[in-house]
């Protein structure tokens, strides 16, 4: 593997505040398997697919997803437009305060939701009595996803 695809651990405190107002026109919404297993895999897709994850097919997924040890239905996070409905954000993480994987739509990108997302994520996490929560994210990521980590705190292990 080449330095520049190297896979970066990073972390960031649970306790640190992030101020995330949840954007006018966005709303999140409790994980409805039926609803949105396959919406949230299609984000996913289509996030990673020019590099920075897995493009892979929805059952494939969810088999490897739920049934995983570290998996539980309320650490799938959803945030979709109230007017039409449309998943906009997702991120799933593992009970150990892992983010495994975390997507929003490029025609929102840079609008405040992905903020919103992991300002859920950490809030979450701090419930749950987690100091930390850690994500693994590629330098080379497309999506400039290091450097929106770095913007919201997360530092390299």
């Amino acid at each position: 593997m080449s330095s520049q695809n190297a896979v970066i651990l990073m972390e960031r405190s649970t306790f640190d505040p992030l101020a995330a107002p949840m954007r006018e026109g966005f709303q999140r919404v409790a994980f409805d398997e039926k609803r949105h297993r396959a919406s949230a895999r299609e984000l996913l897709n289509l996030a990673y697919a020019n590099g920075g994850g897995d493009v892979v097919s929805v059952d494939e997924w969810w088999a490897g997803v739920s049934s995983d040890e570290e998996f539980s239905p309320d650490l799938l996070f959803v945030i979709e437009a109230v007017e039409t409905g449309q998943l906009v954000a997702f991120a799933h993480c593992w009970t150990s305060a892992f983010v495994k994987d975390i997507a929003t739509h490029p025609d929102i990108r840079g609008q405040g939701v992905g903020r919103v997302l992991v300002s859920e994520i950490a809030s979450e996490f701090r419930k749950r009595g987690a100091s930390l929560i850690r994500l693994k994210v590629q330098r080379d990521n497309p999506t400039k996803a290091l450097e929106f980590y770095q913007r919201l705190d997360f530092r390299t292990v």
